[in-house]
């Protein structure tokens, strides 16, 4: 596990995260930490699985990580919890594992 590599996941993460919740109108002023919200998650994620962990423990622990902090950001920010719930999850959502099972199983 590199460095950049890690970085390079925070960016998209981040971007990812805030780009849905722009799109699902969150307040502004909550912008920032939703994209938080998406990192810490998908930082938990991603270095549990490059260090061998099976991907549906890690997608819990980063989803239970992610509803704990966002827990945290509405008691802060006196809103729902579901505004961070909403953008943090995505980058967790298997998109891209279900993607990978089906094209591996129509080419075999």
């Amino acid at each position: 596990m590199q460095m950049m590599d890690i970085i390079i996941q925070l960016i998209v993460s981040f971007f990812a995260t805030a780009g849905i919740a722009i799109i699902f109108n969150v307040p502004r002023k909550t912008l920032l930490h939703c994209g938080l919200v998406g990192v810490i998650g998908w930082i938990i994620y991603y270095v549990l699985t490059e260090q061998g962990m099976d991907v549906v423990k890690a997608s819990f622990l980063g989803s239970f990580v992610i509803a704990i902090v966002a827990h945290l950001y509405a008691r802060r920010f006196k809103i729902p919890m579901i505004i961070f719930i909403v953008g943090g999850i995505i980058p967790l959502v298997p998109g891209g594992m279900a993607y990978n099972a089906m094209r591996n199983v129509v080419e075999d």
